[in-house]
């Protein structure tokens, strides 16, 4: 069906494949491009519609038509107000839509004297419709799921005020679920022997694909965790200061919105903390405001609506529910950061020792890794880990094989069980995405990097946090830590590189470069630094003169567009370096650092960014991850041969491959990605 939008239209249902409405003859398509599929959505100001996108294989997308009632256009002021409302809220979606939790806009423009907006179609369903199926019923959020939606939304309030926005309408309606959905490709068929892989309430099960040989994963229910995303930018406004300039007006919805901002007009980065906080006591109790707030004495009494139904809430969280709905703005939080560092208050600082003895990890031997890697062998997909709400583009692996490690753009790091993908912790602390982690070789610290400029380390068996390391001024792209376990190197967009003591957190020292650092990597005998740069170039450092160099011993140039990672060999023989230039380049190293001034072999075969580099411990092979959605296998033995083709291409993600990683004993390959998945693979 296709839908006409002319707001005339008595009869607007048309067949598909009509390019003019059959009752009023208006033109079906915009632009020769969107198509409305129905209506889903209707305001004061105008109407929303699903649509189609034939400029993107017939793409799902949302249309937003500026249709305001006869009242508003016979009113010159109010129509002018209409009318900015509705630009404005294109405006943000054009500067804040890269956010992976904010739609993104993809049109503005003006066709038949009528105002369109098309933007990201956001699968899902709205926090709204959920509280309205359990109104009533005693059925409100958890606590765990009122953490859930802070720990998601806080760090969307940050990167939105940091930018000067004030959202103004933060309201269950406006907070969608966005689901994530795992097809089967084509020619896919139900494979029974393998177990099913429990997913918190959804049980996967895979399929094998006979052409390629690859195993994917189906939930039953054909859905898998869901992410929030904070929509309707229709009402928010630049900050001037710190609040908004200008006369006032009652932007909001009544009850959600603050008195500030009801009243006055006036909006503050804690108003809209207090709208998320009112959100959050409504999901938990499950039913209207109304019961919710005593007007005879001008508080809410969401705890004892709570207790009256038998539910209640840890005293941390009630106290931060507690200050973010204060009626007075200067007794709320400022600050959304202010908020996820009371929420995350819970992670103490321990001594080593304390930990060692007050945190036991128990762990089962793995049962993946009894298969040799024979030249012959083919490496398979033997198990889909999911759980990150976002891309993976870190993984670590402990030295003994037990423990894999995942950072994610959700902000968190996820800890499992390699033997059988059972989660173990999820770290969450960063305010930012995580960009990086490693995993000390004793197995005891694990480090994280991120886009909030710190360099976060923590106990890998308690997951407590352990140190929060500051001084970087521009995102984290890498971390790495020193054979010994001592010695922790970080690399920033900010065009240094800090090392720092790992146990007590303590800056050593900085290495200054010319450009972002996008990786780091350390010979396995301590004493080479390389680091991959925007710059094209990678680096080679002295690291045990007794002093931090001045300068690199080497700058190796040779890629044609930044070094995204690197690696050295266990034997640290051999440096790989993988670039946006879509190759890897292979370079010769000797134990005094040096190393040769041209690569000794260029891999070609990806035909887009290569993202991840690693060796096998092995020193066999080389895996490589790619914007191209593929991981390739290189047999290192055919280094001395041209033209050096992949050993095999792997094929089971459906995005870009962020990151790869092998298991100490090289027979386990892990892979993390931008569909969100991590990928376990082991070779026959």
């Amino acid at each position: 069906m296709i839908y006409c939008l002319n707001p005339n239209c008595h009869n607007p249902q048309n067949p598909t494949g009509a390019r003019f409405c059959q009752t009023c003859g208006s033109k079906l398509w915009l632009k020769n491009r969107y198509q409305a599929i129905k209506p889903i959505g209707a305001g004061s100001f105008g109407r929303t519609f699903l649509a189609e996108d034939r400029d993107r294989l017939g793409a799902k997308c949302l249309i937003k038509q500026f249709s305001p009632p006869p009242s508003i256009y016979t009113n010159p002021e109010k129509i002018i107000k209409a009318t900015e409302l509705f630009e404005r809220e294109a405006q943000q979606l054009l500067q804040l839509g890269e956010h992976p939790q904010i739609p993104t806009l993809y049109a503005y423009f003006e066709e038949d004297k009528q105002l369109y907006l098309v933007e990201e179609f956001i699968d899902g369903e709205d926090l709204g419709q959920d509280l309205d199926k359990r109104n009533g019923k005693n059925r409100g959020n958890g606590e765990a799921e009122i953490r859930h939606l802070l720990q998601s939304l806080l760090p969307v309030l940050q990167y939105i005020h940091s930018r000067g926005v004030i959202h103004r309408d933060i309201k269950p309606a406006n907070i969608l679920r966005r689901r994530k959905l795992l097809s089967f490709p084509s020619g896919a068929r139900a494979c029974r022997a393998l177990s099913p892989v429990q997913t918190g309430a959804k049980v996967k099960f895979a399929s094998f694909l006979p052409a390629s040989g690859q195993f994917w994963s189906k939930s039953l229910a054909a859905e898998t965790e869901t992410e929030l995303v904070l929509i309707d930018f229709g009402v928010c406004k630049q900050l001037t200061g710190s609040n908004i300039s200008g006369k006032g007006s009652r932007v909001g919805t009544e009850g959600y919105a603050p008195l500030e901002q009801w009243r006055g007009g006036k909006a503050y980065p804690a108003s809209d903390i207090y709208s998320l906080g009112v959100t959050c006591i409504q999901l938990l109790v499950g039913t209207s405001l109304e019961e919710l707030y005593d007007p005879f004495e001008g508080r809410w009494v969401w705890r004892a609506r709570l207790q009256a139904v038998g539910k209640d809430v840890s005293p941390q969280l009630g106290q931060i529910l507690d200050k973010m709905i204060k009626d007075r703005v200067g007794e709320r939080y400022q600050k959304a950061e202010d908020v996820l560092k009371d929420l995350n208050s819970g992670t103490l600082t321990f001594s080593r020792q304390q930990l060692a003895t007050s945190f036991k990890l128990h762990i089962p031997s793995p049962q993946l890794l009894s298969l040799p890697t024979t030249n012959g062998a083919q490496w398979r997909c033997v198990q889909t880990l999911v759980g990150h709400l976002g891309e993976v583009n870190s993984l670590a692996i402990s030295p003994g094989s037990h423990i894999l490690a995942s950072g994610s753009w959700d902000n968190t790091i996820k800890v499992w069980q390699l033997a059988n993908g059972k989660l173990i912790h999820t770290l969450k602390g960063h305010l930012g995405y995580v960009t990086s982690i490693a995993i000390s070789p004793d197995g005891y610290f694990l480090a994280s990097g991120s886009w909030d400029k710190t360099v976060k380390v923590w106990h890998l068996g308690s997951g407590r946090l352990l140190h929060t390391l500051k001084g970087h001024s521009g995102y984290v792209n890498s971390v790495a830590i020193s054979p010994n376990g001592e010695i922790l190197v970080s690399g920033s967009w900010d065009k240094t590189i800090k090392i720092w003591h790992i146990e007590s957190g303590e800056l050593l020292g900085t290495l200054v470069t010319p450009d972002c650092v996008r990786s780091l990597a350390i010979s396995p005998d301590g004493k080479t630094l390389v680091s991959g740069s925007d710059d094209r170039t990678v680096r080679v450092w002295q690291l045990d003169a007794g002093a931090l160099p001045d300068s690199p011993l080497y700058s190796l140039s040779g890629h044609s567009h930044c070094v995204r990672s690197v690696a050295i060999s266990s034997d640290g023989k051999l440096l790989a370096s993988g670039s946006w230039d879509s190759t890897i380049k292979l370079w010769r190293l000797d134990k005094s650092g040096r190393v040769s001034a041209s690569p000794t072999d260029t891999l070609t075969g990806h035909s887009c960014y290569v993202y991840s580099v690693a060796f096998s411990p092995d020193r066999k092979l080389l895996a490589s991850g790619s914007r191209d959605s593929t991981i390739k296998l290189w047999h290192l033995d055919a280094c001395n041969s041209q033209p050096i083709a992949p050993m095999q291409t792997l094929t089971a993600h459906s995005g870009p491959v962020y990151s790869v990683a092998f298991s100490p004993d090289s027979r386990i390959l892990v892979s993390g990605s931008d569909d969100a998945t991590i990928k376990v693979w082991r070779c026959d």
